[in-house]
């Protein structure tokens, strides 16, 4: 936080923590994270950024999403991309990150109780990949 303050942030920090039951959820072994990896076609060797959200008009701004990511593309070889959604919006913002950066899309169109399941397998595993 002390970097951050240095680098000249103007207001004050807060530090939100999101946690997660430890008794659920853990940290996967080796063996899982690859698992987890070629389950999805996600390389092993590069870091994964995930965004899950709707593709829509309104509360998700794709196009500052798209804009943030854009100046990413630099680290090209060392990040990819895991998108999870679908919307309205989603073609376009296909358009203006193709090319520039690695990602998968994983576009998900059914119920609520496969979208919880499938955030528990991805989402909730993948920052610790």
């Amino acid at each position: 936080m002390e970097r951050i303050k240095d680098k000249g942030a103007k207001s004050e920090i807060r530090i939100i923590f999101n946690g997660a039951d430890t008794s659920i959820y853990s940290p996967l072994s080796e063996s899982e994270k690859i698992e987890i990896r070629n389950k999805y076609s996600l390389p092993l060797e590069k870091k994964i950024a995930v965004y899950f959200g709707f593709f829509n008009f309104g509360m998700n701004d794709v196009d500052t999403l798209a804009t943030a990511i854009e100046k990413t593309a630099e680290k090209k070889d060392a990040l990819h991309y895991l998108f999870i959604g679908d919307g309205v919006k989603r073609k376009e913002f296909e358009e203006k990150i193709s090319g520039r950066v690695n990602y998968t899309f994983l576009q998900v169109q059914v119920g609520f109780f496969y979208l919880f399941h499938l955030l528990q397998e991805v989402f909730l595993y993948l920052p610790i990949l």
